[in-house]
């Protein structure tokens, strides 16, 4: 097991009977992507994957991505607000500049 999927794990940690559902957000960057593809997968549900508005690959699927298999779509943060709807949880990994911006 690498040691982010220990990490998300939380072993130790009483779990719970369902999955977590989480959005991340800077999802294409180094560490967002390590998020989607480590979060094991019968532990969370990837609701949300959200990338700055000019992303080359937005609209396209975590599963077409080559992220996780799940039919999540790569959204722009223009469509953060809707997308947390769906999440228990919200994991950032933006620049300073964009969480700014996210959080108005």
């Amino acid at each position: 097991m690498s040691d982010c999927a220990y990490l998300v794990t939380g072993k130790g940690w009483p779990m719970t009977a369902t999955k977590t559902r989480i959005c991340v957000v800077g999802a294409f960057g180094r560490m967002g992507s390590t998020v989607i593809k480590e979060a094991p997968p019968e532990l969370y549900d990837v609701t949300g994957a959200v990338e700055s508005s000019g992303h080359p690959k937005l609209g396209r699927s975590l599963e077409e991505l080559g992220m996780r298999n799940s039919q999540s779509r790569l959204q722009p943060s223009s469509s953060l607000t809707e997308v947390l709807r769906d999440a228990d949880v919200c994991i950032s990994f933006t620049r300073p500049e964009a969480e700014l911006e996210n959080i108005r």
